[in-house]
């Protein structure tokens, strides 16, 4: 099956990275779900399936023209930034994202334009690559 990143490729661009939502962020989740079980087994399968379906249904995208993010599985939402309009790449990490290696990516461009790549592995290491591209 044909991911949306890789039918909204244009022609000679090519990717240069496509991270996933990190596995450890559904942490989390388990905790929160796990702990309500004894009282609400209803509420605590529904967070973690959330927490999974998200995942499931999230794709990033950097390719050497633009960042791309897509959520959503029924309904589709979409950001777009096109790599000659970014102008700040900021990484958040709470002490979860810290402990664990994970964090979000902030994308800002020129306007009030932003792209957020959440919970994604090593956000450093990528902030960096970006960084190198730009």
């Amino acid at each position: 099956m044909a991911t949306y990143v890789s039918k909204s490729l244009t022609e000679g661009e090519s990717l240069i990275a496509n991270p996933k939502t990190s596995k450890w962020a559904l942490v989390g989740p388990y905790v929160i779900g796990l702990g309500l079980a004894p009282f609400t087994f209803g509420i605590s399968l529904l967070f973690i399936l959330g927490a999974h379906l998200y995942r499931w249904s999230t794709e990033y995208a950097i390719t050497d023209k633009k960042i791309l993010n897509k959520r959503g599985l029924i309904s589709r939402d979409t950001d777009e930034l096109l790599m000659k309009k970014v102008e700040g790449v900021d990484v958040r990490q709470g002490i979860q994202g810290r402990i664990f290696g994970y964090g979000d990516i902030v994308f800002t461009g020129t306007g009030n334009q932003s792209v957020v790549f959440k919970m994604v592995p090593n956000p450093i290491e990528l902030k960096n690559k970006i960084q190198a591209i730009i």
